[in-house]
């Protein structure tokens, strides 16, 4: 043993000797770099690498560096600059040259000098152009903004309380004019229903001059001048024509324009007293010429002012002077201009022909204006050419004017004043039914559908809101003592509108809206049903051991229990109506008492939860009746049968808490078994588990 002892710790020692030059020789290897035949090709980490490569990059620039450029480089480091530094610096830095360094004087001509430096100052004449158009608008933005804040602050609500309809000073401006043109949109709908005349344009006119508005910012066409056309185009406060409505409408623009052309002669005449030399003439006559004085002032002596005829003809004006007596309205002084001049003297029978029908001509005129018109479209020189008659529209202008009142109704809708929201939907569908004529009934049988489709749509919409029962229903029945009845004046029509909307109701999930609507329209077993459903639901959430499905099962039962006692002293309810009611009164009472065994269960009363559901009649589960093939879905609601897997798992469950103590639960848990099998072979095959 000592032996091999000795023999072992010798052994030991080589070995470890061999060990220790071996790493002598690796280290060595490392330093020396060099390859041997003894070992293999060592792998250098990341830090040994980088400083190889950089010992063979700097051999390598050396290399191939030129000699001036070592100079150089040893030149900069004697006076103690980095070469590197210098480099990476001079790679940010810009040269900029002078004209002369790129076109030297003695090297070009005088011609070629001047039109580099004409070129030159062009480009730099550009972009300080450029500059100061950038600083200028910067700074009118500036100004801008500035004016702005200085500004009453955009409202952030346009909710308005229904009684105030007066601006009232602390508003801001779009809160006052909301407010204006909403109390003119509620007297309208109340003149349209009690068949009162009602000046809307004039009505919107004078509410927007109430606020005085006008007077902030400099616009050239404001929305007085927009009402004004308006109050134009419709001829509101004038006689009444025998004229169409379109040519009732163009004779309103024609006035609208002819008083926009007045003032704009006379600011003329104002602006260029000397030049206009009016005097104290006041004719209408006498401003055209006034206005022509200015107007032509470049082109000589006027006709009107010739004193000398034998000197240089005068400026003829007398298809000027008509031109501009039509434009603003001045007929008798163009018919007199027309009738005294030799050039327009073909002319004055056409024009007093047009002036004594108030725009209209005889068909034989009308004939030739309208074949000229058409030769003039076919014309190819004329920059319209024949799209021009593509240019009219096929847009349906009731329906665009019924849109964008709507829109005006759905921002007070999203703000919650539905009240205001109704009076502007109600004058939408008035629109899309063709205005004020369809309040009377006037409109053709399309327009009557599609003002009904609208007003449904949209009293639906108002329906939906919180309130919108309320505000359209009233307290109780169909919409007698509330909104409605201003827009469905016929029993029929109210009921069939909100069966319609109750239905809509039901199937976007509204059932509360539903059930409500129901009762209202006296359509009891319909609400039952509704609420039958909901009381399905919540008992299989409680089945589920979902939290929210008790509040909510009792607060259906006691709705339906509501509808159950306005229904039995309704006189409106048939004899059909009270055996649908009965029915779902006998679901009703049916999920109730499946809540009332879910509740026993869960408060770990089984012998008391499994005697209730032994007693339920539609189970069929009485152990001392004999053993029939009976299907319990026969004539089972549907409701109700979305709850029996699980009432029948809840008996399961309450039997294997239950001793038997003489066999009768054996039998009630096979009847289980057996409707188990004639429920579903999915559903037994589903839960195997808890079936065994």
């Amino acid at each position: 043993m000592a032996g091999v002892g000795g023999s072992g710790s010798g052994g030991g020692d080589a070995e470890m000797s061999g060990w220790t030059g071996l790493l002598h020789s690796s280290t060595k290897l490392l330093e020396q770099a060099a390859p041997t035949p003894h070992f293999p090709t060592l792998q250098r980490n990341l830090d040994q690498l980088e400083a190889l490569s950089t010992k063979l990059k700097a051999k390598t620039i050396r290399a191939e560096a030129p000699s001036q450029s070592l100079s150089a480089t040893r030149l900069l480091a004697r006076e103690g600059i980095n070469a590197e530094q210098l480099a990476r610096d001079l790679k940010s830095f810009e040269l900029k040259t002078s004209f002369e360094d790129v076109f030297p004087s003695e090297a070009t001509t005088v011609e070629e000098y001047l039109q580099q430096l004409h070129e030159v100052a062009i480009v730099s004449s550009i972009q300080e152009a450029q500059k100061d158009n950038l600083r200028s608008f910067n700074s009118y933005m500036m100004q801008v903004l500035e004016v702005d804040s200085l500004l009453p602050a955009q409202f952030s609500s346009i909710w308005l309380p229904s009684t105030e309809v007066m601006p009232i000073p602390n508003k801001t401006i779009i809160e006052n004019k909301s407010s204006v043109y909403a109390a003119v949109v509620r007297d309208l709908n109340d003149a349209r229903g009690r068949s009162v005349s009602f000046g809307t344009a004039t009505a919107f006119r004078a509410a927007y001059e109430s606020l005085s508005v006008d007077a902030i910012g400099t616009k050239s066409v404001t929305m007085q001048k927009v009402w004004h056309l308006i109050q134009a185009l419709v001829g509101e406060g004038l006689a009444p024509q025998n004229a169409s409505r379109k040519m009732s409408l163009v004779i309103g623009a024609r006035r609208h324009l002819e008083w926009g052309h007045e003032k704009f002669i006379l600011e003329t005449i104002n602006s260029h007293p000397a030049l206009a030399a009016l005097g104290g003439s006041v004719g209408n006559l006498q401003k055209i010429r006034a206005f022509l004085r200015v107007r032509l002032r470049d082109q000589g002596v006027l006709d009107f002012d010739a004193t000398d005829l034998r000197r240089q003809p005068p400026v003829d004006t007398t298809w000027q002077q008509i031109y501009f007596c039509l434009r603003t309205g001045y007929f008798d002084e163009a018919r007199q201009v027309a009738q005294s001049s030799r050039a327009a003297y073909n002319f004055a029978p056409l024009l007093a022909e047009w002036i004594s029908t108030n725009g209209a001509v005889s068909p034989e005129t009308a004939l030739a204006s309208s074949e000229e018109c058409d030769k003039m479209l076919r014309m190819g020189d004329r920059p319209e050419g024949v799209a021009s008659e593509q240019k009219i529209g096929v847009m349906d202008a009731c329906a665009e004017a019924a849109s964008i009142i709507r829109q005006y109704g759905s921002i007070y809708l999203r703000n919650g004043n539905i009240n205001l929201a109704l009076e502007y939907y109600a004058q939408a569908a008035a629109a899309m039914g063709g205005g004020e004529i369809s309040w009377i009934g006037e409109g053709n049988s399309d327009q009557q559908r599609q003002r009904n489709l609208m007003l449904k749509q949209l009293l639906t919409e108002i329906l939906l809101r919180d309130g919108g029962i309320q505000l359209l229903l009233g307290p109780s029945g169909m919409g007698e003592e509330g909104e409605l009845k201003k827009y469905m004046m016929d029993w029929r029509s109210r009921q069939q509108f909100l069966l319609e909307a109750a239905h809509w109701c039901q199937e976007a999930g509204l059932y509360d809206k539903s059930v409500e609507i129901h009762r209202r329209v006296g359509a009891f077993a319909m609400a039952l049903q509704t609420i039958n459903k909901c009381l399905s639901d919540a008992v299989c959430a409680i089945a589920h051991s979902m939290l929210d499905g008790e509040s909510r099962a009792a607060a259906l039962i006691q709705s339906g229990n509501e509808i159950l006692e306005t229904a039995r002293y309704s006189s409106e309810a048939s004899v059909q109506d009270k055996d649908l009611i009965s029915e779902q009164q006998t679901v009703l009472r049916q999920l109730e008492a499946i809540l009332h065994i879910y509740r026993l269960a869960r408060a770990g009363q089984t012998v008391d939860a499994l005697r209730e559901i032994i007693r339920l009649p539609f189970l069929h589960l009485d152990p001392k009746a004999p053993n029939l093939a009976v299907d319990i879905f026969r004539n089972l609601s549907p409701h109700v049968q979305a709850c029996v897997p699980d009432l029948l798992k809840v008996a399961l469950n309450c039997i294997d808490n239950v001793r038997d103590t003489d066999g009768t639960l054996r039998a009630v848990k096979s009847k289980v078994f057996y409707h188990f099998h004639a429920i579903s072979i999915d559903y037994h095959h589903e839960h195997a588990d808890t079936l065994i």
